[in-house]
């Protein structure tokens, strides 16, 4: 071996070993540590009742506001009244969809069963909407020129939109528990407010 070859494998073994006492010291990664999402530095509180109440009477002003008395009808002018009642609905429609939405984010009320109270309160709206809905459709339907039957819809949808005034709005929403509680909250004292 001549002088300069052998000058070249001692380094060249020296990185050997080096690589090879590397691969041996190396292990295998450690798993990450189980996330914890519900730590208690994660939970959420339920709101006060006092916010829950505010929230929820806030969402019901929409449909307050809506809850007017239905337009009269004119029997000179029945395919115009057809139209004002139909803009009527639409403006109903809007304000009890927006209530809707509105208790649905505020959430379960904050004492013992809840839930099943915010349902109860989601599912009276949701018969409401569909009952508004149901008339407008039909009101819809009615030809402009068939002025007897367009009279005898706008009675119908009238019948059928006997207005809730807003202490019964106010009254479904809020749990018997927290009906004490409401009269202090703002937004539910403005629900009876003329």
């Amino acid at each position: 071996m001549s002088r300069s070859s052998s000058s070249l494998v001692a380094p060249v073994l020296v990185v050997l070993a080096v690589l090879a006492g590397c691969s041996d010291s190396a292990q295998p990664a450690q798993p990450a540590p189980p996330s914890r999402p519900f730590a208690p530095e994660n939970t959420v509180r339920p709101p006060s009742p006092q916010t829950w109440l505010a929230q929820v009477c806030a969402a019901l002003a929409p449909a307050v506001r809506s809850a007017t008395p239905i337009p009269p009808t004119n029997t000179a002018d029945v395919a115009g009244t057809r139209d004002r009642v139909v803009a009527y609905l639409d403006d109903r429609i809007r304000g009890v969809t927006t209530a809707i939405r509105g208790v649905n984010a505020a959430g379960p009320a904050p004492l013992e069963g809840g839930g099943a109270s915010t349902d109860a309160v989601l599912d009276g709206l949701n018969q409401r909407l569909g009952a508004i809905r149901e008339a407008r459709e039909s009101l819809e339907a009615v030809p402009a020129n068939a002025t007897d039957t367009l009279f005898y819809g706008l009675q119908r949808a009238r019948a059928v939109l006997v207005v809730p005034g807003p202490d019964a709005l106010r009254d479904l929403a809020v749990p018997t528990p927290l009906t004490d509680e409401a009269a202090g909250v703002a937004e539910c004292r403005a629900l009876t407010t003329p």
